[in-house]
């Protein structure tokens, strides 16, 4: 059987294993009964910490090396793209003023919050719900041509220097798609997300979002030296070639949260505000 054929099968199966809890998420969000989404959630696998529920066993790569490659790369490549980055800032300073740099929480390992750091492609323009208007109404020219060069990640490698992030790894998600994993999704997160992976090399935008985490965590469990070289190269032939990269394509599936809770985006802002509000009011 073809290699993509096994992903986007098991992808079937793993999105199969949270139904039961999708449909019930589903029929509460028009529920009248005192029982929230919110109360569901309390009680759901985000309570407990990623080592109750997974062990990752760190291969001699990942203990001794992975983490001076990180550096090392990380490092050649700030001094070496120093220009690009220089006039990538001045770029995006004048298209869309200051700040220049976009900063976002996303979920590191173990679930642990860090800000990551890229270069903004997009003013910051919403509708009457406090929801950001498509990105294709919001990018700038510079934005368009900063994102199609994936010129926009280079602030990224200061994670990775920092420690935050690896070159390769699972793609860190926004933190507020946090309760809206499955729990054998969560697996992704036993280890630090990267700036590049195996789900980028094999479709990145046009994935739906169960066929990148079976790739996140064949990943996990199959990490090595020459698996990460594989895909650094394979990642450099694809921004050079601009292959899915950048701006998402028609079949390129929504926003994981709201995809995944089967709300609109507009429901969504509502519902966060309001569990915001319980969890202030608590």
């Amino acid at each position: 059987m073809d290699k993509k054929k096994k992903i986007a099968i098991t992808a079937a199966v793993s999105a199969g294993v949270g139904v039961a809890s999708y449909r019930l998420r589903k029929s509460l969000k028009h529920s009248k009964d005192s029982e929230s989404i919110t109360d569901l959630d309390s009680n759901n696998t985000e309570s407990k910490s990623i080592s109750q529920v997974f062990s990752h066993t760190e291969c001699y790569y990942e203990k001794h090396i992975k983490r001076t490659m990180d550096i090392i790369c990380s490092g050649l490549a700030l001094v070496v793209l120093s220009p690009v980055f220089l006039v990538s800032a001045v770029a995006v300073w004048i298209s869309l003023g200051r700040p220049v740099i976009f900063v976002q929480e996303r979920l590191g390992k173990d679930e642990v919050p860090f800000n990551l750091l890229k270069f903004r492609s997009m003013k910051n323009v919403f509708d009457e719900y406090g929801v950001p208007l498509p990105d294709q109404k919001r990018r700038t020219r510079i934005g368009n041509i900063i994102r199609k060069l994936s010129i926009d990640e280079l602030p990224s490698l200061i994670n990775i220097l920092k420690g935050d992030m690896s070159i390769v790894g699972p793609r860190p998600l926004p933190t507020n798609y946090g309760p809206w994993f499955y729990e054998n999704e969560r697996k992704r997160h036993s280890v630090k997300g990267g700036l590049t992976g195996l789900a980028q090399i094999n479709g990145r935008n046009v994935l739906s979002w169960e066929e990148r985490f079976v790739y996140d965590l064949q990943y996990v469990d199959h990490i090595t030296f020459l698996g990460d070289v594989k895909i650094i190269l394979k990642t450099v032939e694809k921004v050079l070639k601009r292959s899915n990269i950048g701006e998402r394509g028609v079949n390129s599936p929504g926003d994981f949260h709201v995809y995944r809770s089967g709300m609109t985006e507009q429901e969504l802002v509502m519902w966060e505000k309001e569990k915001r509000e319980k969890e202030c009011n608590a």
